[in-house]
């Protein structure tokens, strides 16, 4: 009533950013789950030019978004008694977070290390929430469909831009999302794609309705075409290896087929350019990036012990980039997150790094017999191989994107794990078998039949 009121005298006066808020406001009251975290990942892709202030200083909106989702998932988990014990993955990467802070008190630049620490323990904390609640298949859902709206949406932008001889890189001919003096960096752009595109996939992949089909069909392809016109070589790696999932765990069949063809004929219409760029790779060593790990290996043998610090790769490549085959410059992004990993978190961290993602894979291999009946678990786990295909070529450890594939790859787990949990063991097989297990059990209790 009072929601009512308010839009009435809103709408009467002109005042509709009022109503809107009001709107919204009883939305969150009512889905409170799904309007937090659903705002988070709707605004992913545009983390870079959703800036507040200055754009290298300045919070993003997706800041407060993400910072607003955690308070809201531990307190509905509270009110509701839907916390449960945090899983082992989420015990890895506290852990790995922990050790990255101790290593900030030897950094050579320590006021990098505390830079850079804030956004580390924002998105452990947003982890650890979302880790520690039980998520309802259509609270999942939902949130699914806003991060598959979002990336649509920055997908179309992109490509509009593209078509309209607006490019982030002209020489290059590289797209990306733009906003007067803020853009987004064609790689991370791409790299956020890649989630969406899986997801768009996996419902595809399970509508039984020619329509549904047909529609999630155009938006993979809209998706799509706007991570090919970033002209990201390693996001379009990473998009590969997120398809080479979905053919290994469905056996290749037909469906599955159905993206191949869609990047087949999307490549078709892609110009010279983007061709070109893969030429080249092979004759600049991937844009540098071979000089730039020579000496990043360079760094790891004497910083492999305990590490250079938190955020401190690249003050440890200052220090021997005269060592490269050819210099390219000072103070330069690994470009590998395994390498930056070793470098500034040494072994241990580096061994915390890759025991909270082996926990996590762990964790799906256990639970996946759901891959028929979960798209979103097999979506989850074909985005995170390709996060982690792009981390070859990209740096990509402290990007939200990065780190809510994981976190959705947990809720995919725990969701499917309860579900597993609630149906009774001879449900879980075929029909036909458990009414004949049914039958024999009863046939035992009573021999008269």
């Amino acid at each position: 009533m009072a929601t009512a009121l308010t839009l009435g005298v809103t709408i009467g006066t002109g005042k509709w950013l009022l109503g809107v808020v009001a709107f919204v406001a009883v939305l969150a009251l009512l889905y409170p789950v799904q309007v937090a975290l659903g705002a988070f990942v709707l605004l992913l892709p545009f983390d870079s030019i959703a800036a507040i202030g200055q754009a290298d200083r300045g919070r993003t909106l997706t800041w407060f978004a993400g910072a607003g989702a955690t308070l809201v998932l531990l307190g509905t988990g509270l009110i509701t008694r839907r916390l449960k014990a945090p899983s082992s993955g989420a015990l890895w990467w506290m852990l790995f977070i922990a050790w990255s802070a101790i290593t900030s008190l030897w950094a050579l630049n320590p006021e990098a290390s505390w830079q850079r620490l804030s956004t580390a323990v924002a998105l452990l904390g947003l982890y650890f929430a979302s880790s520690c609640f039980r998520f309802t298949r259509s609270e999942l859902q939902t949130i699914v469909g806003f991060l598959i709206l979002g990336g649509l949406g920055a997908a179309i932008w992109t490509v509009y831009l593209f078509f309209h001889g607006e490019y982030a890189d002209p020489i290059a001919m590289r797209a990306s999302l733009m906003m007067g003096s803020r853009e987004t960096n064609p790689n991370d752009l791409g790299m956020s794609l890649l989630l969406p595109i899986s997801l768009s996939f996996g419902y595809f992949l399970s509508s039984r309705r020619w329509l549904a089909k047909a529609v999630l069909l155009g938006v993979m392809v809209a998706t799509t075409l706007g991570l090919l016109v970033t002209m990201s070589r390693g996001a379009f790696v990473a998009l590969l290896a997120t398809l080479s999932v979905y053919l290994y765990r469905r056996k290749a069949r037909w469906q599955v087929l159905v993206p191949l063809l869609v990047v087949a004929i999307l490549l078709s219409f892609m110009p010279s350019a983007f061709f070109d760029r893969f030429q080249q790779a092979t004759e600049s060593g991937g844009s540098g990036r071979l000089d730039i790990w020579q000496v990043g290996a360079t760094a790891l043998g004497h910083y492999g012990l305990v590490g250079a610090g938190l955020e401190n790769f690249p003050f440890a490549y200052a220090q021997y980039a005269g060592q490269a085959s050819h210099f390219r410059g000072f103070y330069r992004d690994p470009h590998n997150v395994y390498l930056c990993v070793a470098v500034e978190g040494g072994f241990l961290g580096f061994l915390l790094f890759v025991g909270a993602i082996r926990s996590q894979l762990r964790a799906v291999f256990k639970v996946k017999e759901h891959f028929a009946s979960s798209n979103v678990l097999l979506a989850a786990e074909a985005g995170a191989w390709g996060m982690l295909t792009f981390g070859l070529f990209g740096n990509n450890l402290w990007q939200k994107s990065f780190w809510f594939s994981w976190m959705l790859l947990a809720a995919a787990v725990s969701t499917a794990s309860e579900t597993r949990e609630t149906v009774p063991e001879e449900a879980q097989g075929s029909p036909i078998r458990a009414r004949t297990s049914r039958v024999r059990t009863h046939s035992v209790v009573n021999p008269a039949l």
